[in-house]
């Protein structure tokens, strides 16, 4: 049906998370297939981080910085990335102040590449 999906094994069940067009799914009937107990459609935006999707925490490495965890992690940097020489300086500001992870604007689509928008 051209959907991907996520699929989660807990140590009761197992949920296949379908991802895609869910207009595709209203004349399927997914729960006349063997072994489907039930089907949740999950409307919020974000199903792959949503708590109805996957009850455990996650926890992202960026090296060596664990976001997720019960540490705050701080990230900070410039609005847009515009020279080499700027952005070190910025780099040892943030972590000077104690952030853990530089970040900065590198592509946005309101900026032209004719003119910068910023």
């Amino acid at each position: 049906m051209g959907l991907k999906s996520q699929i989660t094994t807990g140590q009761e069940r197992t949920i296949i998370g379908v991802i895609g067009d869910d207009r595709i799914l209203h004349n399927q009937p997914l729960t006349a297939l063997p072994g489907v107990e039930s089907v949740l459609p999950i409307l919020a935006p974000w199903k792959l981080v949503s708590r109805e999707f996957k009850r455990d925490g996650t926890i992202i490495d960026v090296s060596g910085v664990k976001i997720g965890g019960n540490k705050l992690v701080i990230m900070a940097g410039p609005c847009a990335v515009e020279r080499l020489e700027i952005t070190v300086g910025i780099a040892h500001e943030v972590k000077a102040s104690g952030a853990s992870i530089l970040r900065g604007g590198a592509y946005k689509p309101r900026t032209s590449p004719y003119s910068f928008q910023g």
